[in-house]
């Protein structure tokens, strides 16, 4: 009897374990199946945003290609690149204008695949390249600050040290850094002592925090709004004034020491020569056009730079694409790249 008894017990745990055992194989293979099954789900996501990405790439390409060429054509039938003026060989065709202007472009690569294209003046920013054009922007800024000594100080720290990076020697200006100061900051490299080679060096350097507009403590403009492309060595001639169309409000209150008020209406008279082709100077009154027109530029340098984001029309995804190129040898010689960014 008590032999029995203990058998039918050994039996009974026998049958538990065993349950234990498949109840726990089985929550494995389902724990292995389900990652098995969101390893696939990533992969075929992951594949699948490459792929589009990939396809916004060479959309983007394809736009900017347009964009080249579209570009090109214009400047062949219509060789007036002033800016803001009114063209009468314009005025007498129905034709979209390709203009270093900043009007957006839409242009359909597919039918599901739109792009906006914008054209802008390469001389659109602060020009820091060489000791000669920092000092020409450092006037720049000294003649529209007017009285404000702590925005002067400001400009003196900045510029300063920018001089010092830029000029041939080891003297340091009154605020300035030479070779010991960025030792002392493990800098050992520092300062080129040459012109630029890159406009990303101007934000290495100390007290450039000063110079850039900011709004709750955030950049309110882009690097490339602010700072003007660096040329080639082998290029020359790409000093002047910023073009109105093409620069940052920052930029344009600087160069034209325009106020509040007077940028609302610029930019009003901006968006009315994207629709309907307004000259400035019916729009603005004659003091401030007075103001851009001699203090800034209203024509196309020559060197243009397309800015494109492809994308589905969803919005989905999106590539954003950026190229530089000098057109000036245009057609005698060649297109000449100066950069050429994906993002």
């Amino acid at each position: 009897m008590t032999s029995n008894r203990t058998s039918g017990n050994r039996r009974c745990r026998d049958h538990g374990m065993a349950l234990v055992i498949v109840l726990g194989s089985a929550a494995l293979f389902a724990v292995l199946a389900a990652m098995m099954i969101t390893s696939a789900q990533t992969s075929r996501i992951v594949t699948k945003v490459n792929t589009e990405r990939s396809q916004m790439k060479y959309a983007a390409e394809s736009a900017l290609a347009y964009g080249q060429w579209m570009i090109m054509s214009d400047r062949r039938r219509f060789p007036n690149r002033r800016l803001g003026f009114r063209d009468i060989q314009r005025e007498a065709v129905d034709t979209e204008s390709w203009m270093a202007d900043g009007k957006r472009h839409d242009v359909w690569v597919t039918d599901d695949i739109l792009a906006h294209v914008r054209v802008l003046d390469a001389a659109r920013g602060w020009d820091f390249s060489t000791l000669k054009a920092a000092r020409q922007t450092r006037q720049s800024f000294a003649a529209t600050i007017g009285d404000d000594e702590e925005r002067r100080d400001q400009l003196d720290a900045f510029f300063d040290v920018l001089e010092d990076y830029l000029d041939g020697n080891d003297e340091p200006r009154e605020l300035g850094m030479e070779r010991d100061e960025y030792s002392a900051f493990g800098l050992e490299e520092f300062p080129r002592n040459d012109r630029l080679s890159l406009r990303e060096e101007i934000y290495w350097l100390p007290n450039i925090e000063l110079l850039i507009p900011r709004r709750d403590n955030e950049m309110e403009v882009l690097p490339q709004d602010l700072v003007r492309i660096v040329p080639p060595r082998n290029v020359g001639n790409f000093t002047g004034k910023p073009n109105v169309f093409s620069s940052s409000e920052a930029v344009i209150r600087t160069a034209a020491g325009i106020d509040g008020d007077e940028m609302v209406q610029l930019q009003e008279c901006i968006q009315s020569w994207y629709e309907v082709q307004t000259p400035l100077e019916e729009c603005l009154y004659l003091e401030l056009f007075n103001k851009l027109n001699t203090r800034m530029s209203l024509r196309a340098f020559g060197v243009y730079t397309i800015e494109v984001r492809a994308g589905y029309n969803n919005g989905d995804i999106t590539r954003r694409m950026v190229a530089t190129l000098d057109l000036r040898n245009l057609p005698k010689d060649y297109v000449l790249y100066w950069q050429k960014i994906t993002y």
